[in-house]
């Protein structure tokens, strides 16, 4: 009886082993497939002028920096974006992403070898008709296979190119934006900025804008300079903060404590404007220990001014 129960136990015991051991097995094995296709494109996106009834011919490449060969299928989809935030949207077309459908490719199948590039030929046949102003679409190369070594996970690889066209005729450029909104005072980093760019013409526009943290004592700890583009009819959401999780090559971690200059410019279009706050960072034990400190201090005055007791004989 009691070698019935042993065997049972050693059943299940090398049952569960297998169990685990097949699920690392699968976990490791489409991990790396999976890390052997890497699909990269080149230019990340475009500006372009187009007049209506033209033909514009323009080129995108694909590079291949995994170690496994792969097939790219490319295809134009509408890009437009989501309310403040500019959650790119690739399914929705409006008046704006008519250039989706105005977009060919002289092929749409690409082969590439690993530490290779292909070269994506595409053209834009502009209607007579087409409305002036602007016009936005993504060029997209996909990927997609069996990256489960065998065990039937389907994974689709996808990146796209931007396309910002303009359509000459009566274009409009006007913008406004809300004030520069900055915290003075924080218990807590992140430093963080952040402001509103509306763009109220028919066309898009760049926005230009500089972030710089210096010290007390005036040195330079960290400049931030950003570029975003705000589609017509929408209004855009800017931001920056300074992160530990978002750090470039040889910036510092964000303070804990101190007193920080911030200085912010902008410019768009017509309009640039400049500002430069002051910012104290103090964390709660800072506080709570100014606070006993204060305490010991009043204690110590007081009891300095106590007036003595005079002793009558």
């Amino acid at each position: 009886m009691i070698k019935g129960i042993f065997l049972k136990q050693s059943q299940k015991i090398l049952f569960g082993f297998l169990v685990v051991l097949t699920s690392v097995f699968i976990s490791t094995t489409a991990h790396a497939a999976d890390s052997k296709s890497e699909i990269t494109i080149s230019p990340s996106s475009s500006k372009i002028n187009l007049t209506s009834g033209q033909t514009y011919y323009g080129k995108t490449t694909i590079f291949n920096t995994g170690s496994e060969e792969f097939t790219a299928k490319v295809y134009a989809s509408p890009y437009t974006v989501k309310d403040n935030s500019y959650t790119p949207i690739f399914d929705s077309e409006t008046a704006k992403t008519q250039i989706s459908r105005w977009i060919k490719f002289n092929q749409t199948q690409y082969i590439v070898k690993p530490g290779e590039n292909t070269i994506v030929d595409w053209s834009i046949d502009v209607p007579s008709d087409s409305p002036a102003g602007g016009q936005y679409a993504t060029i997209f190369a996909e990927v997609s296979g069996d990256s489960s070594g065998g065990f039937g996970v389907n994974v689709k690889k996808r990146i796209g190119s931007i396309i910002y066209a303009t359509v000459a005729g009566n274009t409009r450029n006007s913008g406004s934006n809300t004030s520069f909104s900055l915290s003075k005072f924080l218990i807590s980093t992140p430093i963080k900025t952040s402001w509103s760019v509306t763009n109220d013409g028919n066309t898009d526009f760049d926005v230009e804008y500089e972030f710089k943290v210096s010290n007390s004592s005036g040195n330079n700890i960290l400049t931030r300079d950003r570029t975003a583009t705000v589609l017509p009819e929408t209004t855009r959401d800017i931001s920056i903060a300074w992160l530990k999780d978002d750090l470039a090559n040889g910036e510092s971690s964000p303070p804990e404590f101190g007193v920080y200059n911030i200085y912010f410019k902008y410019s768009y279009l017509d309009k640039a404007n400049s500002e430069t706050l002051t910012v104290v960072i103090l964390p709660w034990w800072s506080i709570g220990l100014g606070t006993v400190f204060v305490l010991v201090l009043i204690t110590i005055f007081v009891k300095k001014i106590k007036p003595r007791k005079i002793s009558y004989r």
